[in-house]
């Protein structure tokens, strides 16, 4: 089971890193800029169909999350967290 165990912030205000317990992505990185581009990446579709979300960007232990400007996140951080511990363990990447 996955967990997120920390974020750390960037130096841009708009991403944020989760930290795992374990890793995700045990080769390489997985990479995206739009919705679109997430189409066979269900967590990362999940991620976008938040609203509001700009890119994800999965490598190794972390997932960094980069939103618009317009969304607080103090609304997306939880979501986040429960689309993360929902889905990372149940997809084939």
């Amino acid at each position: 089971m996955f967990k997120v165990i920390g974020t750390e912030e960037n130096p841009d205000p708009d991403a944020l890193k989760f930290v795992l317990n374990r890793p995700l992505v045990e080769v390489g990185v997985r990479q995206y800029d739009k919705a679109r581009d997430a189409s066979r990446d269900p967590l990362a579709a999940r991620l976008f169909a938040l609203g509001g979300v700009k890119s994800v960007f999965c490598k190794g232990g972390f997932i960094t999350v980069e939103k618009s400007p317009n969304r607080s996140w103090d609304d997306l951080i939880p979501a986040i967290i429960k689309v993360v511990e929902e889905k990372a363990g149940t997809d084939k990447f």
